[in-house]
């Protein structure tokens, strides 16, 4: 609309066209509007587009043929289904809630568990090793080299 060939004052009119269809504008506007229509042809032709465009709008809806509703209707019932159907439909329900609830309480008990290092776990395999075996001797060797 910033057209450098159209002059301002068109410009201002032909923003203000959808307005003046809406009957949204002051009279004092609208009658401004109207004598610029009638002695400008580049912004009568402009508001004509925009009057087509309008009256596709203001069209009549178009009526839907009778008896559609209910045969729409009739196609969305419900439908009962079978007896296995519903039983399958509760059993996986029961399943799902079942092992939802194991994996909620397993991670819950994991929550409380002490991390172990690779030291201690080392420490608690070898916890009952017979003395004066190599496991234990390695197990003092070490015990002395941390401490020096």
């Amino acid at each position: 609309m910033n057209n450098p060939e159209i002059p301002q004052e068109c410009r201002d009119i032909r923003e203000q066209l959808s307005s003046y269809l809406d009957e949204e504008l002051a009279p004092a506007q609208s009658v401004v509007i109207t004598r610029h229509l009638e002695a400008c042809p580049a912004c009568r032709q402009e508001f004509q587009r925009w009057q087509e465009v309008w009256d596709l709008l203001l069209l009549p809806p178009e009526t839907a043929p009778a008896g559609l509703d209910r045969r729409i209707l009739e196609r969305l019932e419900p439908r009962p289904h079978s007896r296995w159907f519903n039983l399958a439909l509760t059993a996986s329900f029961l399943i799902g809630v079942f092992l939802g609830g194991q994996l909620g309480l397993n991670l819950y008990e994991g929550q409380n568990l002490v991390q172990a290092t690779p030291e201690s776990a080392l420490e608690e395999v070898l916890a009952d090793v017979p003395a004066g075996s190599l496991s234990s001797l390695w197990l003092a060797d070490s015990g002395d080299n941390n401490h020096d």
